[in-house]
């Protein structure tokens, strides 16, 4: 075997320990397996039985709750709808109480507590053990008391609810959906767990490590030097596939009643949110050249000129060919920049013929009503067909540029 991989110069050899290290797996991390006890000496805890889950209420203390695996990594958290929503007023007042150290024996009196599911739970009178868990809410205060963890004291206690369950348990959810009330859930947040949405982050993570993170969890952190927010991305394809710029600004619809039909389609992958996300940081680059000023600052603009851009595109045979499938146009050599470079032109003209319109409509007494028109679908598609007409004819003409014709001349 060894042999024949050291003759084949397609096939790469990798050990265990090597997959483990590289392989993203298909669903959330696993929760954290290691066994972990935690000092109740002196306080009485309360153990109950609620149908199948078995239950302790227990005071523990911050400073073992601290050296928890996985806080750093986000890993504890796999559970939890989001990250650490940073500097909001919770954790600034969370915050505060942990700083001051003579409030550490009261913070028991005004903290919510923690819930954390497990698969092992033991109680006995002087400690709590636990094992194969995950915290679904108290991913807050774990983050703060974790940045702040010098002033942590024995004294300062959460009160924790642990919760004994099966595996793959279906009350999970619920536990989860339920017990996130400190900051508001939002449909971004139910969706953050959705396996469509943790397929399109491990895309991510298995062809742009390092480089690109898809962000599907609010305050989720990476490292990366470019982040994509789902949210973001689903505002793009919905006004880029789906040709509905109008319905951008209805941010709780993304992904809530839209979010089967804008990413459950077989074509919506890593290669198509980032290209066409890098076509919308050329339309948002380009937004200089309205010379209306209210109109380029108005948010509904850039996505309106997404769906112009997408209309350009499918006059072009190449321009068609990249709606299909992006993927070879970002794996070509310097294929980001290529892209990018390719499209600006055509983004300036259509910002030409938009200015043109504008400029038109107010000669002729009628001026443009963007903050209506750009909200209504009948009103886009109208605009759009006057827009994409002039500036077919320039492209004709030679005064337009053409993505296929501007693809192909780069760097010639």
């Amino acid at each position: 075997m060894l042999h024949f991989v050291s003759e084949s110069s397609d096939i790469t050899l990798f050990d265990r320990s090597e997959l483990e290290k590289s392989y993203v797996p298909a669903g959330p991390a696993a929760p954290i397996g290691k066994p972990v006890s935690f000092d109740v000496f002196g306080f009485e805890c309360l153990q109950c039985q609620v149908g199948d889950a078995r239950v302790v209420f227990a005071p523990l203390k911050a400073s073992e709750l601290i050296q928890l695996d996985g806080i750093a990594s986000n890993q504890l958290f796999a559970r939890n709808v989001r990250g650490s929503l940073g500097r909001t007023k919770v954790n600034k007042d969370i915050a505060k109480s942990i700083l001051n150290t003579e409030e550490h024996k009261e913070f028991l009196l005004f903290h919510n507590g923690l819930t954390l599911l497990c698969e092992k739970l033991s109680y006995k009178k002087d400690k709590v053990d636990i094992s194969n868990y995950s915290v679904v809410n108290g991913c807050q205060s774990l983050t703060s008391l974790y940045e702040h963890r010098g002033k942590v004291t024995d004294e300062l206690r959460l009160m924790a609810r642990l919760i004994e369950l099966p595996p793959g348990s279906a009350m999970a959810d619920k536990i989860t959906h339920h017990s996130n009330n400190q900051n508001p859930i939002n449909a971004r947040d139910l969706q953050s767990n959705s396996t469509i949405q943790r397929r399109l982050q491990n895309e991510f993570s298995e062809l742009f490590k390092g480089a690109i993170f898809y962000r599907i969890k609010r305050g989720e952190a990476d490292q990366a030097s470019l982040n994509i927010d789902n949210d973001e991305a689903g505002r793009l394809l919905l006004a880029f596939d789906l040709k509905q710029p109008s319905t951008c600004h209805q941010s709780y619809k993304i992904l809530d009643e839209l979010h089967g039909d804008i990413y459950a389609r077989p074509e919506v992958n890593a290669h198509r949110i980032l290209a066409i996300y890098e076509i919308s940081s050329k339309v948002i680059d380009d937004l200089v050249g309205i010379e209306n000023g209210m109109l380029a600052s108005y948010r509904l603009t850039r996505y309106f000129l997404m769906y112009l851009v997408r209309l350009a595109l499918e006059l072009d045979e190449k321009g068609r060919d990249f709606c299909e499938n992006p993927q070879p146009y970002i794996e070509a050599t310097k294929g980001r920049e290529r892209l990018k470079s390719s499209i600006d032109p055509v983004i300036k003209d259509l910002v030409i013929d938009l200015n043109a319109e504008v400029r038109e409509r107010a000669e002729a007494g009628s001026p443009f009503d963007f903050k209506r028109e750009l909200k209504s679908p009948n009103a886009i598609r109208e605009l759009g067909r006057s827009i994409i007409a002039n500036y077919q004819k320039s492209v004709i003409r030679g005064r337009a540029y053409a993505f296929g014709t501007e693809w192909d001349s780069f760097e010639k």
